[in-house]
């Protein structure tokens, strides 16, 4: 087992011998400089999302809303026989009421 792991971790021969003048040849990485655009953007996504659901609040779902209640009221005007039928269901009698 020790020599799988010993084989499987293993450098080519000189690879640490010139590491350090590889190293130093690449450019000293600063703190990256950011935009505006960039420091703003996660905001303005937040800011279109906000504005997609209130597209689709107006667009689908205000309507559909608007609609069941006009016809909620449409559908439950009761007239007298009506009631006076439901409360015979319930067990009054027509001397009762």
């Amino acid at each position: 087992m020790d020599e799988k792991m010993t084989s499987m971790f293993s450098a080519p021969e000189g690879y640490f011998d010139s590491l350090e003048g590889r190293l130093s040849a690449l450019p000293a990485a600063g703190k990256p400089s950011y935009g505006t655009f960039r420091r703003v953007r996660p905001y303005i996504a937040v800011a279109a999302g906000i504005a997609m659901l209130a597209v689709v609040w107006t667009a689908v779902l205000r309507p559909v809303s608007h609609r069941s209640s006009d016809q909620a009221v449409a559908e439950y005007v009761l007239s007298d026989d009506d009631i006076f039928d439901y409360l015979l269901g319930c067990g009054y009698t027509s001397e009762q009421l």
